[in-house]
C-alpha cells in the first residue's frame, strides 16, 4: 500500500534526509517515474481518497475525507473525483455503505 498522502511533503526535506541538491529529487524522479513528484502526488491523492472512501473510512464524511487528502476545495474535488471515476464521492461513499 502506498504511503498516505495526508501529511505534506516537501522535497526540500527529501534532499535534505537524501544530503542532495532540491533538485536532483526532482530530476531522478522524473528519469525514473517519467513525472514529477508534485503530479505524482496529484494522481496518488485522489486514488488514496477513494480507497478511504470506499472502505468507509471509519465513518467519515466526504467532507472530511476530502480534507484529510489535502484538498481545499470541496466542489472542486467532487468535479475531479467524478471526471477521474465516473462517480461523485458521495456516490462512492453510498455504495461502500452498502456494502
Amino acid at each position: 500500500m502506498p504511503a498516505p498522502c495526508t501529511k505534506p511533503l516537501r522535497i526540500a526535506e527529501v534532499a535534505a534526509a537524501a544530503g542532495c541538491s532540491v533538485r536532483t529529487p526532482e530530476i531522478v524522479f522524473r528519469q525514473f517515474r517519467g513525472t514529477t513528484p508534485l503530479a505524482a502526488l496529484h494522481m496518488l491523492r485522489p486514488e488514496q481518497a477513494r480507497a478511504a472512501l470506499k472502505r468507509g473510512a471509519a465513518g467519515a464524511s466526504t467532507g472530511i475525507v476530502t480534507a484529510r487528502y489535502g484538498f481545499t476545495n470541496p466542489s472542486r474535488f467532487s468535479a475531479a473525483f467524478r471526471r477521474r471515476f465516473g462517480e461523485t464521492p458521495s456516490e462512492t461513499a453510498r455504495s461502500a455503505a452498502r456494502s
